[in-house]
């Protein structure tokens, strides 16, 4: 496992921040969000992906972001440096529910990269201040 550096910004009721950093190696589904740990957590949780940004060594192949589940579910390739979800008119990446969801958000990257994330969810289910436990 090679994500360093994570730090929480933000775990209001209804969202969630996390900060952290790749260094130079691959991951294999490597959680970045651990749902149940949130504050507010009741019980099945769901996050949905609000807004990313990235920078990363990672020109020409894929750090995928996804949902941990049975089998994951993809939720967004980045490539080089970006952002998704800070203009407005993008809507959050929704967790498709898979069977065996647990809420959780993973990274996968099949060679080295270096770079760093800043990745915000929404807290939609499974926590007090969502209004749905599912």
């Amino acid at each position: 496992m090679a994500v360093v550096n994570k730090r929480t910004l933000v775990d209001s009721g209804t969202r969630h921040v996390v900060m952290f950093e790749i260094n130079n190696a691959t991951n294999d589904a490597v959680q970045v969000i651990d749902a149940s740990a949130l504050t507010g957590h009741v019980s099945n949780p769901t996050l949905d992906i609000s807004s990313i940004k990235w920078n990363t060594t990672a020109a020409t192949s894929d750090v995928a972001i996804e949902f941990d589940a049975g089998t994951d579910s993809h939720a967004i390739s980045l490539h080089g440096s970006g952002e998704y979800g800070y203009h407005g008119k993008q809507p959050n990446i929704s967790n498709p529910e898979a069977t065996g969801v647990t809420g959780d958000i993973v990274i996968t990257n099949a060679s080295a990269v270096t770079g760093t994330f800043i990745l915000e969810v929404k807290k939609t289910k499974g926590y007090t201040a969502s209004g749905q436990t599912r």
